[in-house]
């Protein structure tokens, strides 16, 4: 009976890791698409810089 009552919080535990451990993946898995999609625009704009200085216009 005691084996039970020590059954139950576990059983509670459980989802609540796993939804806690997939919402923690779900926002790091943002976090790094956010990076990456930082990195790209920063490397366009880093582009689009270098050959605005490269024009003979300036």
């Amino acid at each position: 009976m005691t084996a039970i009552f020590h059954l139950i919080p576990s059983l509670f535990q459980s989802p609540a890791r796993s939804i806690d451990g997939a919402l923690n993946r779900a926002f790091q898995n943002m976090v790094n698409e956010m990076e990456i999609f930082g990195r790209q625009r920063l490397t366009a704009d880093l582009r689009t810089e270098g050959k605005e200085m490269k024009s003979p216009e300036n």
